[in-house]
């Protein structure tokens, strides 16, 4: 099975901020899921992706799958064959937008641009640079802990400590 992704915001999408202002949310989107099976046959899956802020996350909210052409149908097999999920993610790294210390702001595909690698750096700017990376991947269907670690540049231990001391802080809202 093969599978890619066309990505554009719906034309009422529309931008908010998120994270006090350290993140910002435009939505909806439209996806596009293109796939190809190991026999040839093709068929797209269009989702609707947003921001749902009760739950706090990107997830999708309209699935539609479409046949590509006569001489096909579609069937469970080919409709559990949708990464849902996996749009989600493709789709957050446009839909989200970081600002970093310095201002910019940028798309989540490029965030490692905006972190500095802890090591040297104040204690409470990193725990807060912690729990906002660790904010965002978790609204964008991510790995919290390992996106912590692999931004800041810190163990895997390290970086459940920052969030640790983030959430005793207050900063992530459910500690």
């Amino acid at each position: 099975m093969t599978r890619s992704w066309t990505t554009e915001p719906a034309p009422s999408a529309a931008a908010t901020a998120q994270l006090n202002g350290r993140a910002y949310v435009t939505s909806p989107w439209l996806v596009t899921e293109h796939l190809r099976d190991e026999s040839g046959r093709k068929f797209n899956a269009e989702m609707t992706v947003a921001f749902d802020p009760t739950l706090g996350k990107i997830v999708c909210v309209e699935l539609k799958a479409i046949r590509s052409g006569e001489g096909g149908e579609l069937t469970g097999t080919e409709i559990r064959k949708v990464a849902v999920q996996e749009a989600v993610r493709v789709t957050a790294d446009q839909m989200v937008e970081i600002v970093g210390r310095d201002g910019r702001r940028l798309p989540l595909s490029y965030a490692a641009s905006l972190f500095q690698a802890a090591e040297g750096r104040d204690r409470n700017e990193v725990v807060e640079d912690a729990a906002h990376i660790y904010v965002v991947s978790e609204m964008s269907s991510r790995r919290p802990l390992a996106d912590v670690a692999r931004l800041l540049g810190v163990s895997q231990s390290t970086a459940t400590r920052l969030v640790a001391e983030a959430r005793s802080g207050g900063l992530l809202g459910d500690g």
